[in-house]
């Protein structure tokens, strides 16, 4: 994210003093000419839009941040209640109860491997879709109500509490590795239209940088043309400028937030 800002005020301080005049590292440069501030223009427009998108993400820095982090909660969590979903499943058989208790067992497990890999679909992908984290919850919920079924029986899903106290103990066990998991998918849910907002901005810079880079490239030719290698010197800043922006949001979606584990 610093390097973000950094990319931004950078492009931005560029841009105000090739317009007004300034200073540039150790070159004085003057206001853009007419003949070529159409081609500035151009520029400065496609610029106000990356800029504005690039704030959208700058504001959204804590929120993308505890995706992040509560994605990694999640992950790091599923080993531990997989395998207790599991062993409550395998306790079920071997108690020989009823189908419908081994298939609610069968679904705990299901649920704990689709809930991680949803969860890590989520920070992957540029476009948060609000309906399938709907369904996120929803899955979430699914598994709560189950293991609370096993634990106290339940009417609705019509299954009786555990009587065992070796599954007891194991429903317990994964009721308290719920709770964290729980916790993490709640962060998620609770803010997302921001992160709806920031990811979409992101997006958005990211299909506008080649526009930018064009019209900067365009500028570049336009100033070589007209006042030589002092403007040239500039103009490759400004490039650089300009492709930073895009590296620093790919940096701040990505590496500096969560990288994403290999399937």
């Amino acid at each position: 994210f610093a390097r973000l800002k950094s990319s931004r005020d950078e492009f931005a301080g560029l841009l105000e003093s090739v317009t007004s005049g300034g200073k540039v590292g150790d070159v004085e440069v003057p206001p853009t000419g007419e003949s070529v501030k159409p081609t500035l223009d151009k520029v400065a427009q496609v610029w106000q839009k990356s800029d504005k998108n690039v704030g959208l993400v700058l504001a959204q820095q804590k929120n993308l941040i505890a995706l992040g982090a509560a994605v990694k909660a999640i992950n790091d969590n599923n080993p531990v209640l997989l395998d207790l979903a599991e062993q409550v499943s395998a306790l079920k058989l071997q108690s020989q109860a009823g189908a419908r208790e081994i298939s609610a067992a069968g679904q705990l497990v299901m649920l704990t491997q689709r809930m991680a890999k949803n969860a890590t679909a989520l920070l992957a992908s540029d476009v948060i879709d609000p309906e399938v984290t709907f369904l996120r919850g929803k899955d979430s919920n699914t598994f709560r109500d189950i293991v609370f079924g096993f634990t106290k029986g339940s009417d609705a899903l019509r299954v009786s509490a555990a009587r065992d106290p070796e599954t007891q103990e194991k429903l317990k066990e994964l009721d308290g590795a719920y709770q964290e998991y729980r916790k993490a998918v709640n962060s998620i849910l609770g803010n997302m239209q921001p992160l709806v907002n920031a990811k979409a901005a992101g997006r958005n810079v990211v299909a506008d940088s080649e526009s930018l880079l064009k019209s900067a490239d365009e500028l570049a030719i336009a100033y070589e043309g007209e006042l030589g290698q002092t403007w040239l010197n500039y103009i490759i800043m400004a490039l650089a400028a300009a492709g930073a922006i895009v590296i620093g949001l790919l940096m701040a979606m990505e590496s500096s937030i969560l990288p994403v584990p290999s399937e």
